[in-house]
């Protein structure tokens, strides 16, 4: 559920040159770390669909968005940000926590009813989103090679859906709307000055999330949690914390290409949780379907990374005569 830099936690640098061994050395620490961060993940998702058979979606939201705003509030003061609270006000970051808790409740709501594999997939599907964003409306330079990409991508998310002539079920939906407005939400994370703290926005993510849950309360029955459903709760909320720290860690640590890709390991842990937690096996379909996000995805960012480096490697007069091509 959490995206490296586009979640908010970590406001992109630069980083110093570094010597080639130093380097290797700190990519190796990032993947692990968004590796870390990815296991989290999937193990916060998890703790999420074994609540969501017990309790309503508000209740979910209102529980462990208490809990991570808690933990949250903690690094801030911890850090010394409290002076950086009104920044919660400025327009952006209200309208990106928004979409953020919007995105929470329809996670929620689709977890109950999809498999663990298949809902993860689906919502990686974002990157995908925002490439075909870019070039249509943005009107950036993409080529052929990443337009087949991104077509192979969407391909994959039909074969987990499957629509038929009555239409696509509601839970597969609902997490169709959960990539689209995770790709809105990066677009929404880039406008965010750099002078606002990670930790303030993500703070804003998690009060935003308590409220509209409440919200959602009023339309639901509000029921006593038994105590294992509140252990997974609080289970949820540490994990989802870990899994921000670890993504602020990689991404700090190794270059932003390097690590980005993997990020879709959380489709292999989910698969991994979905069968040991509840039997879930995806058929063929569905399995290939998964192959080609994930395939479609890490091929995107290949791409994105080679025309990177031809940019960089490209003497300073050639870049200012001449764009790099489509690719």
């Amino acid at each position: 559920m959490t995206d490296a830099i586009k979640d908010g936690w970590v406001s992109p640098t630069t980083k110093p040159s570094l010597p080639e061994s130093d380097a290797i050395r700190n990519n190796r620490a990032g993947i692990g770390a968004m590796l870390a961060a990815m296991a989290a993940f999937s193990v916060s998702d998890t703790c999420v669909k074994l609540a969501a058979s017990e309790l309503p979606t508000g209740e979910i939201m209102v529980l462990r968005g208490i809990i991570a705003t808690a933990m949250v509030l903690g690094f801030v003061v911890a850090k010394g940000q409290i002076h950086a609270l009104g920044s919660l006000l400025r327009p952006v970051v209200a309208v990106r926590a928004g979409a953020e808790a919007l995105i929470v409740a329809l996670f929620v709501s689709a977890i109950a009813r999809l498999a663990l594999g298949n809902i993860t997939a689906i919502t990686q599907s974002s990157p995908l989103i925002m490439a075909a964003v870019a070039a249509i409306v943005l009107k950036e330079a993409v080529g052929w090679r990443r337009w087949t990409a991104i077509l192979a991508g969407f391909v994959g998310v039909l074969l987990i859906v499957r629509p038929t002539l009555k239409g696509v079920d509601r839970a597969s939906l609902m997490a169709l709307m959960v990539a689209v407005l995770v790709a809105a939400r990066d677009f929404m994370t880039a406008k965010i000055a750099g002078s606002v703290p990670s930790l303030v926005i993500a703070l804003a993510t998690t009060v935003t999330a308590v409220f509209v849950g409440a919200a959602l309360s009023v339309a639901e029955p509000w029921l006593t949690p038994a105590r294992t459903t509140l252990l997974l709760l609080t289970l949820g909320a540490v994990a989802v914390s870990l899994g921000n720290y670890f993504v602020i860690l990689a991404f700090r640590t190794a270059e932003v290409s390097v690590v980005s890709p993997f990020r879709y390991a959380i489709v292999g842990f989910a698969l991994a949780s979905g069968f040991l937690v509840w039997g879930d096996r995806p058929d063929a379909v569905a399995g290939a379907g998964i192959a080609l996000i994930v395939g479609s995805g890490y091929y995107t960012y290949h791409r994105e990374r080679r025309r990177a480096e031809a940019v960089t490697a490209a003497p300073a007069t050639a870049r200012a005569m001449t764009a790099p091509r489509p690719d």
